[in-house]
């Protein structure tokens, strides 16, 4: 009754439901963060493009775990939802400066009946809740357990690391004093300290390299089976590699005592 095919299938559609679940688990953390933890100086802003593009990016990046069955059944269920709109229901009224209403409706009318129907009882919640850890207890072991234990330790050290640069931030931090030349040369680097301890002992910025390792356990949860976890984590080391070395060469050049032996984000390497 495992109804989900040989063991690659089980493979794939368990390793992809605990994939999007870790990356939600992951979103979540690093919202409570930007909230509770994080400090930014006064009067800070995004780039609204950068903001956009943050945006689009979490909307995106979970359809990359899932499998491509998963992913084709969503595929699907907004390509009927589309053409159920047809020529004549046009999502917007070009010219008339309104949301066709109508559109709209039939647009999630028909994605809603290409969506599974959830469980009619809790007697079939629960089956499925047993299959599922049957399923979870088959690959636990393997990839899936590895990935998952990357993922775990990657977010641990994470939110350790932000939670210190947040703590030496402002008074009572080991800020740059307010008369040195570095501070007259960039008022920013008043409110900054100088990290030590743990990673920041060999790169300037672990929390980026804490990042790499949760994305490359999402990438080993996933499995092979997955629809783009590879490029996915190159596109997230590509940036944080570029946006370490900005953010080394700027304790370098605001920093007079900034630990020189330090790499960017991976030691000896990057």
């Amino acid at each position: 009754r495992r109804g989900l095919g040989d063991r690659g299938a089980v493979y794939s559609a368990t390793s992809g439901a605990l994939t999007a679940a870790l990356f939600q688990v992951h979103v979540m953390r690093r919202l409570v963060e930007a909230i509770a933890v994080s400090k930014y100086r006064p009067g800070a802003r995004m780039h609204v493009v950068l903001y956009l593009g943050g945006l689009a990016y979490y909307i995106a990046a979970p359809f990359t775990l899932l499998s491509p069955g998963a992913l084709q059944s969503v595929l699907d269920a907004g390509a009927a939802g589309f053409q159920a709109l047809g020529p004549a229901t046009p999502l917007v009224a070009l010219g008339r400066g309104f949301i066709d209403v109508t559109g709209v409706q039939t647009w999630a009318a028909a994605a809603w009946a290409a969506t599974p129907a959830p469980p009619a009882g809790l007697d079939v919640a629960a089956d499925l809740a047993q299959r599922l850890r049957e399923n979870l207890r088959a690959v636990g072991g393997g990839q899936s357990g590895m990935g998952t234990a990357l993922f775990v330790m990657g977010n641990i050290h994470q939110n350790r690391y932000h939670r210190h640069l947040a703590a030496i931030r402002g008074p009572g931090g080991n800020a740059v004093a307010a008369g040195s030349p570095a501070a007259a040369a960039s008022p920013h680097a008043r409110t900054y300290g100088i990290p030590y301890g743990g990673w920041f002992d060999a790169v300037s910025c672990p929390h980026f390299l804490a990042e790499v390792m949760l994305y490359a356990g999402l990438a080993l949860t996933a499995g092979p089976n997955a629809a783009a976890t590879l490029p996915m984590l190159a596109a997230v080391v590509a940036n944080l590699a570029v946006a370490a070395r900005r953010n080394h060469a700027w304790y370098l050049k605001h920093m007079p005592d900034y630990p020189k032996n330090r790499f960017a984000m991976i030691p000896r390497i990057l």
